[in-house]
């Protein structure tokens, strides 16, 4: 292990090296405070040190100050070597950042003893290290994957609600158009055949806009041209349409627009708070808010309901739940659920300001 020596006294700082090349160490000298100091800012610097307390230049306790400042995963070992052996010396170097603390006259013994736990901890932090390294790497491929996901499930339903609309709808209302003149055809001939057909061509019209409302629910066009805002207003529009439930939409005139997974997430979340809140809460009311504060979009979604929208109390949260965390955590975002006898809030909160996500 090499191991950087603090210490002006010529004699001591000889003793010391020759103790611990005897014990297979590499050794790296220093006379004063300032060339400790240096050595330890160096690309490959001694993972351990043995700093004398009283030198010139700069002191022990000074070095290590500085050195506990430097922004690193692999901090270096420090020993106090000093003959101040009094407890609030002690106290003092520990609080400066020391690792452990030898008294002069130092024993050869002790020495090499304190050095080899310094040498256990040098070798666990570095693992610690390696190991936080990995998961960052890992955590930076599972996000890139979850958006890459996202994406495409975005790409997907884009696809199927295209589909919906161009074909399956289409058909329906031309086939509601054909009953329909059927009937008039049929109003004095066949008043019975009238009547079927009738309910055909308003059974083929709510079909049409089922499917009509599917789709715009699995891919909404206004979020891709207008961005969060306009796409937000005409959902709740719709959603108040389709199930009665009062929806108030507040936000600014405009906002800057985000990266399309961001502004995917916060509909999504959206889309899927109100919809718990149809399913779930029994609520009559709910309530859409959008702020920027310091460079960052909050979304409140808010309901009177007397039932919980979100999970029922010692149940898990459910799959749409979790989809909503995942989503904000994937693009650095925070989501807060609250739920009381008053009805559940939800906060959404996302960085306007624009990052790259999922780098390889």
């Amino acid at each position: 292990m090499r191991i950087l020596i603090a210490e002006d006294d010529s004699t001591t700082r000889t003793l010391i090296s020759l103790v611990l090349k005897k014990g297979g160490h590499q050794v790296e000298k220093t006379t004063n405070g300032l060339e400790a100091w240096n050595a330890l800012q160096q690309p490959g610097a001694p993972t351990l040190a043995i700093l004398d307390w009283m030198m010139p230049e700069m002191d022990g306790l000074q070095v290590i100050r500085r050195v506990r400042s430097l922004p690193t995963d692999r901090p270096p070992y420090l020993i106090m070597l000093t003959s101040k052996t009094e407890k609030m010396h002690i106290i003092e170097g520990l609080k400066a950042g020391a690792n452990d603390y030898l008294p002069k006259p130092f024993d050869a013994g002790e020495l090499l003893a304190r050095v080899e736990v310094g040498r256990h901890n040098v070798e666990m932090r570095g693992a610690l290290a390696d190991m936080n390294k990995e998961l960052s790497r890992s955590k930076g491929e599972l996000v890139g994957l979850r958006l890459r996901l996202s994406m495409s499930e975005h790409d997907e339903r884009r696809r199927i609600a295209a589909s919906l609309h161009d074909c399956s709808v289409q058909d329906l209302v031309a086939i509601q158009l054909g009953l329909n003149q059927a009937v008039q055809m049929m109003e004095t001939t066949h008043p019975g055949a009238q009547k079927i057909l009738t309910e055909c061509a308003a059974l083929a019209g709510n079909n049409a806009n089922e499917l009509r409302s599917l789709a715009y629910d699995l891919h909404a066009p206004w979020l891709d041209h207008g961005g969060v805002l306009p796409g937000i207003n005409e959902f709740a529009h719709r959603f108040s349409e389709r199930t009665g439930i009062c929806v108030s939409f507040q936000a600014p005139h405009s906002i800057p627009r985000m990266l399309q997974i961001k502004e995917i997430a916060i509909y999504r979340v959206m889309q899927e708070s109100l919809m718990n809140i149809h399913r779930h809460s029994g609520a009559s009311q709910a309530s859409i808010s959008i702020s920027v504060l310091d460079q960052e979009l909050h979304l409140s979604i808010r309901d009177n309901g007397r039932k919980s929208g979100i999970s029922r109390k010692g149940k898990t949260d459910g799959m749409g739940i979790m989809t909503m965390y995942e989503r904000m955590g994937a693009i650095g975002g925070k989501l807060d659920l609250r739920r009381s006898s008053r009805g559940v809030s939800v906060l959404a909160i996302v960085s306007l300001v624009e990052e790259i996500y999922g780098k390889n």
